[in-house]
């Protein structure tokens, strides 16, 4: 099967789960025998084509430069050149048997190209701008992306979601029936937990805490709906009773700046720490050295931080979800 993929993000420009998703079903697909060919922004460098597998191939294409502040109107144009540029890979693939899109940024390019080949189109749905909101829509610019993701959802042959959770979202919010839906969970390669030994283990823990000291862990982007506000107040208030434990925030996004001057304002900065970004190995370390490993989203739509942790295994230490 020849299977033509849309997405948004692709490493090195991974945001959360939706990128880590995608980097890794893309091999995936390709070692079950399918031919996939994804065209994806080129946001953060990288090879323009790439073979990421013999069955594999990657194409980033240059957005176009805006000249307006708006985010929908910035995502449809950049659909414009997805779609552009996705028809010369159709012509070089000698057309595709399906196209799968990923949420709604690449919906418009996905739609226009599933009405002028005819071709079924799939999509999986990572989460939803009203279940962001918590059930609300806030604002136009949050109605507008609503609307796209009913109409891609409408146009989709089939939709995927990656948890029960999710399936009942899109079915509620989208109007869809149950037998358009799909789950299909996310995973996890356990592979990249190899065993540390406890000399390893050790050495690498000492970058991060004192040997007396217990580690609290958290990775992921820092948004609003990732309930970390809400972490940095129960660190706040554990520190209180158990001063030798050390919280460690890692990620970036929109909050980072809020969170490190409301940890220095109660003078905290030295427990409980906000790296910002940390490499993909630097992550999986801390999974593995970690004591506890937090989620206290509040809207988690998968979670695939709870995956990790337990290929980890630190679920033998503890993992706590809020």
């Amino acid at each position: 099967m020849r299977i033509l993929m849309l997405s948004w993000e692709y490493p090195p420009h991974i945001v959360g789960g939706l990128g880590a998703h995608v980097a890794e079903a893309l091999p995936a697909l390709a070692r079950d025998g399918a031919a996939v060919t994804l065209v994806t922004p080129r946001w953060k460098g990288g090879a323009e084509a790439e073979w990421v597998h013999p069955n594999a191939r990657v194409y980033r294409v240059t957005p176009p430069v805006s000249e307006i502040s708006n985010f929908f109107a910035d995502v449809q144009q950049t659909n414009l050149t997805l779609e552009q540029f996705a028809h010369t890979a159709w012509a070089q693939a000698d057309g595709f048997d399906l196209i799968h899109a990923h949420d709604w940024l690449v919906g418009f390019a996905a739609q226009a190209l599933k009405k002028i080949y005819k071709t079924p189109l799939i999509v999986t749905i990572h989460a939803t701008e009203r279940g962001r909101g918590r059930g609300a829509l806030h604002g136009e610019m949050a109605q507008a992306i609503h609307g796209a993701e009913w109409w891609l959802t409408y146009e989709a042959w089939r939709v995927i979601a990656t948890s029960h959770f999710m399936a009942d979202e899109v079915q509620r919010y989208f109007d869809l029936p149950q037998d358009k839906i799909a789950v299909i969970p996310n995973g996890v390669d356990a592979s990249r937990y190899a065993a540390l030994s406890a000399t390893e283990r050790d050495a690498w823990r000492a970058q991060w805490a004192e040997p007396h000291e217990r580690i609290v862990y958290f990775v992921g982007r820092l948004q609003q709906e990732k309930g970390l506000f809400v972490l940095v107040d129960a660190a706040r208030q554990a520190l209180a009773v158990a001063p030798n434990v050390k919280f460690i925030i890692a990620g970036t996004g929109s909050i980072l700046g809020a969170l490190r001057a409301q940890v220095q304002a109660w003078g905290l900065s030295d427990r409980i720490w906000l790296p910002g970004y940390i490499s993909d190995m630097m992550r999986d370390q801390l999974f593995q050295m970690a004591d506890v490993a937090v989620a206290p989203s509040l809207y988690e739509p998968f979670g695939i931080v709870a995956l990790e942790a337990m290929a980890a295994q630190c679920w033998r230490r503890r993992f706590c979800n809020r």
